[in-house]
């Protein structure tokens, strides 16, 4: 195995440099860390394995792992990386996001090579295996979000069932019998991702409780995807008269190509969504939520992390958000009959 003394000798650096490109506690030339990282690569040398025995390795940085299935970030995603980077750097932790598709390989670049102290995880699904891996490799880590089993780690989620039980019985309570809800992709709902698994848990189980009819629509979230959910509800389900979704990018192109074809919001069709209040104020009309306190849980999620690296705490956190209704001007009573603009768009 390869050591820092042979690191130095390939680099044509010193020990002391080495030691120096690992820490930070001494600033060197980007072409000396070039080629005592070159060097490391060469032989195979993991600094998070030498790091530990050094007081200095510690990077001071923690790394969100988003894995994006898609190209760019949504305003969703940019609530929940402002928020958790404002609260690393509010405690003296540099704050890094990796959005590499959910591989092994990423999770061990970033922890084995020393270029974070911990790691928060979201996008969770409900058996999530980059968990077991961390646990194996002994690095602190946190959930946003949570699996089927959670023994011994912090987490902090939504109750995505809760939230949609909630959202279906302020529609029932306004009269409403028949709803859709519009979840996200089938790829990720099939994949055991836990917001979609429980939010479909929750409508199915409000259905039930209120002896509604209902209808569950998986949709890739993106604008296009979202035009063309629309249009499939308004031929295939004339008689739905609400719509509740957790899918920000569905929700934005419905509204819009409702207001294209004339249905009006809250007259013809109501309309819930599960977000945050600054992203339902962007809508016309403002939309009615289930809070989706995005902001607060990023935080929460990142101190945790800090909490475990600082050595705070009595053991591990899981906490759970309630979303609270907020009524705006997107939800109404349902309409004496089925809307006739939309089995005139059916047509």
């Amino acid at each position: 195995m390869a050591t820092m003394a042979d690191i130095a000798r390939t680099a044509n650096v010193s020990v002391s440099t080495v030691s120096y490109a690992l820490s930070g506690k001494r600033p060197i030339s980007a072409d000396t860390r070039r080629r005592v990282l070159a060097a490391m690569d060469e032989a195979g040398f993991r600094p998070h394995a030498a790091g530990r025995a050094l007081a200095s390795r510690r990077s001071r940085t923690v790394g969100l792992l988003f894995p994006a299935v898609g190209k760019g970030v949504t305003e969703l995603q940019l609530e929940f990386f402002t928020s958790a980077a404002e609260a690393a750097g509010e405690h003296g932790y540099a704050f890094i996001l990796s959005t590499a598709p959910n591989d092994d390989a990423e999770v061990l670049r970033l922890s084995r090579d020393g270029v974070v102290d911990g790691l928060i995880l979201m996008e969770i699904r409900r058996q999530d295996p980059r968990v077991a891996l961390l646990r194996a490799e002994g690095v602190p880590f946190t959930l946003i979000g949570h699996c089927d089993e959670n023994v011994g780690y912090s987490f902090v989620d939504l109750d995505f069932a809760r939230a949609l039980e909630t959202a279906v019985a302020h529609l029932a309570g306004l009269g409403h019998r028949e709803v859709a809800f519009v979840n996200t992709s089938a790829a990720l709902l099939e994949a055991g991702y836990g917001p979609a698994v429980r939010s479909l848990a929750g409508f199915e189980s409000a259905l039930a409780r209120f002896g509604l009819r209902g209808h569950h629509v998986a949709c890739e979230p993106t604008r296009d995807a979202g035009l063309e959910l629309t249009d499939h509800l308004v031929a295939e389900f004339p008689a739905v008269t609400a719509v509740v979704s957790i899918n920000r990018e569905a929700l934005g192109a419905l509204v819009g190509r409702a207001y294209e074809l004339g249905v009006a919001i809250p007259g013809d069709l109501s309309v819930v969504g599960v977000l945050s209040e600054r992203l339902a104020r962007l809508f016309s009309p403002p939309l009615t939520t289930v809070d989706f306190p995005v902001a607060a849980m990023a935080r929460l999620g990142t101190e945790l992390l800090i909490r475990q690296l600082e050595g705070g705490g009595a053991g591990p956190t899981q906490t759970m958000f309630d979303g609270a209704l907020a009524v705006r001007s997107s939800s109404g009573p349902a309409p004496a009959r089925a809307s006739p603009v939309l089995a005139a768009a059916a047509r």
